[in-house]
């Protein structure tokens, strides 16, 4: 087993505003970039993250726990073909990847730490990339059908191919819909099917999000995009829609855990919100970037979890009472459509 993964102190002053710890660096020949950056944080608070390493011949695609032990490590021999493997969802306890190469893409899950990677399905496809999602519960491959990670499969509740994408968490799964000039988020479970969830007058909803206690979403009215965040108990009953930010350029997909939501918003910039009462911080990189600088991942009660894409792409850790005080805001409600309002009550 690849060894455990250590972390060190980030350059003071050079890549963010604020302390954080960052993924020890590594000479180039043993560390190979892993496509898709995940952590699953638990009901715990422990998490577990995606990693690369290199070795002659071989790259590994490491699950680990961010405190160091390696749970289950990919091994794939490096090919004239680019093989490579892509992560696609960290969540739940479980892991999903994608790897391309032949003509061919193999979808590979399975528990983390416990035991070996399953081959779940094999498409042949020229493209750069599929789609593949999962939860606890269920896998979505290219927007076909539901598997159980039992093998059990089932017609894809959406219909074929939608944006933005689906979001898979226990037995439910959030898609967007059009209801004449209404796009509506919908929720959907073995028993209850499709009901709708989420639409709001005038406005685009981007893909849900939630940890299973809150749900959030960036949204596109005719002021601009916006973060909206709420409590989430398995219906759109209970929902108390807020807004808390407005954006001026297109922000990255939120995060959610532990009561807080983050988001990327900008280049150098990543926000994180207190969903109860919209106390607000921010966390700037000061490297310089070809893309985005900062794109959050994950978020414990203790910590964000960032992927960093400066002078070397990585992760970062960032404590949570490192951060001040932050910004008291003042959350707008946002109201849903009439007809998704008597639906809630």
């Amino acid at each position: 087993m690849p060894a455990p993964i250590a972390w060190e102190p980030c350059a003071q002053g050079t890549e963010l505003d604020v302390p954080c710890t960052r993924e020890v660096s590594l000479a180039p020949s043993t560390r190979t970039h892993v496509f898709g950056a995940a952590v699953d944080v638990s009901a715990s608070g422990a998490a577990v993250g995606v990693f690369g390493r290199r070795c002659p011949g071989w790259d590994f695609v490491l699950l680990a726990e961010l405190q160091g032990r390696v749970l289950t490590a990919l091994a794939l021999k490096r090919a004239s073909d680019a093989r490579r493997v892509q992560v696609r969802e960290v969540v739940q306890g479980h892991w999903l990847a994608v790897s391309r190469g032949n003509g061919r893409h193999t979808i590979l899950g399975g528990e983390i730490g416990l035991g070996l990677p399953k081959r779940i399905e094999t498409l042949r496809d020229e493209s750069d990339t599929i789609t593949a999602y999962a939860s606890g519960e269920y896998i979505a491959v290219q927007s076909r059908e539901l598997l159980r990670w039992s093998g059990e499969r089932m017609a894809a509740p959406w219909d074929g191919h939608v944006v933005p994408e689906p979001t898979l968490w226990g037995q439910y799964a959030f898609f967007n819909r059009w209801r004449g000039a209404l796009q509506t988020a919908v929720i959907w479970d073995a028993l209850q099917g499709e009901r709708p969830l989420l639409g709001f007058a005038g406005t685009k909803l981007g893909r849900v999000v939630t940890d299973g206690t809150d749900l959030a979403f960036v949204g596109t009215s005719s002021k601009g995009d916006f973060l909206a965040a709420s409590p989430f108990h398995g219906s759109s009953q209970g929902l108390d829609v807020r807004k808390f930010a407005t954006f001026k350029r297109s922000p990255g997909t939120p995060v959610v855990g532990c009561g807080l939501v983050a988001v990327r918003v900008n280049d150098r910039q990543a926000m994180v919100v207190r969903i109860r009462d919209g106390q607000t911080w921010t966390v700037t990189s000061r490297e310089k970037c070809s893309l985005w600088c900062i794109e959050p991942i994950g978020l414990s009660c203790q910590e964000m979890i960032a992927q960093s894409y400066g002078s070397a792409w990585t992760m970062v850790r960032i404590p949570l009472d490192a951060l001040g005080p932050g910004t008291a805001t003042v959350p707008v409600p946002l109201p849903l459509v009439q007809e998704l309002s008597r639906a809630a009550k």
